[in-house]
Parts: structure tokens; sequence; C-alpha cells
């Protein structure tokens, strides 16, 4: 098949098995992936939802990252959903850092995340709470 085809088979794959509950299998099919190229930022975000599930906060920030990485989507020839390179991975850096207790970086991400959606109510929710805690300290 089309290389980006691929690519987006081992994504839909890896979302099954999230859903039948079946992580490890979830993994292997995202990994496959980087067999047919460098990892799309719609892969790099669900690993990093592997790890985050797994309580795996600093591998999962390293994906999560990559996701953001504006080089990412150049040159890609598939679809680009916006979302998985702009404001769901802030967002879940955002959730992250907070757990990690790293509070100013998780503002700083969740204000990343506003710039793309600014009426997201799950964004507006994170930054009263993170101002409230910001401003106690």
């Amino acid at each position: 098949g089309w290389l980006e085809d691929n690519i987006a088979a081992c994504g839909k794959l890896a979302d099954c098995y999230f859903q039948l509950g079946e992580p490890e299998k979830a993994f292997r099919a995202l990994l496959r992936s980087l067999v047919y190229d460098r990892p799309r930022a719609e892969i790099c975000c669900r690993i990093g939802y592997y790890f985050f599930q797994k309580g795996d906060f600093r591998t999962a920030i390293f994906w999560y990252k990559l996701a953001t990485d504006p080089e990412q989507t150049q040159q890609q020839m598939g679809f680009v959903h916006t979302a998985w390179h702009t404001w769901l991975p802030h967002l879940q850096l955002c959730v992250c850092y907070d757990r990690l207790g790293d509070y100013e970086t998780a503002y700083w991400h969740n204000e990343m995340a506003r710039k793309f959606w600014p009426e997201s109510p799950q964004v507006l929710h994170n930054k009263r709470y993170l101002e409230s805690i910001l401003n106690n300290k």
C-alpha cells in the first residue's frame, strides 16, 4: 500500500487495540509505523498516550514534544489533522507536567494549547486550576 495509508493503518490498528484494552498490542502497532517512515504527529501522540496511561510521564513528554515539532508535518503527503500537532499534545504536556509538579511548565503548555483552541473547556479549566496554584506560591 501507499506509505501514508500504511502509517495511518498502524494508527487505526493501535486505536482498536487501545479500545480493546490491549495497550501492549497497540504499542507494537504504533512502533510498526516507524518501519515505513519517520513518526507522524498522530503516532507520536498515540505513543505519548501509551506512556501516559502507564504513568511514565517523562517518556510521554518526550513523545508529545516530538508531536509539536513543525517538521513532523512538513513533506507529509497524507491527511494532516491539525489537532495532533497543535493543541492536543500541548494539552497533554500540561497534564504531564502537572503530574510531575512542574506547574509553571504545565501552565506554559496550557497557554500554547489555548492559542490553538481558546474556548476549550479543558484548557480554561486548566488555566484556572494552574493560576490558583501559581498564585498561592
